[in-house]
């Protein structure tokens, strides 16, 4: 049926400031756990915008978890339409 066993698939928990809680399957925690993955946690996303907005804090490897999480949606909504 091409669907992979649940212990693949079952990940861990994540807060995210956007989108809430967040569960990332267990490839995706392979993925984040890469030294160039974490890197992303020095580079900020928002630029200079953190010197107007003291409070914009956000940096690419957040977004990249978002971006994440809403691509694995996609693609399970596409799964379901099929």
């Amino acid at each position: 049926n091409g669907k992979r066993p649940l212990e693949e698939i079952r990940g861990k928990i994540v807060s995210d400031s956007v989108h809430g809680s967040l569960e990332l399957s267990a490839c995706l925690w392979e993925i984040i756990d890469t030294p160039q993955f974490q890197r992303l946690r020095k580079l900020k996303q928002l630029g200079a915008t953190q010197f107007v907005y003291p409070g914009a804090q956000h940096t690419r490897f957040e977004h990249s978890i978002g971006v994440a999480h809403l691509a694995t949606e996609l693609v399970k909504r596409f799964r379901d339409r099929q």
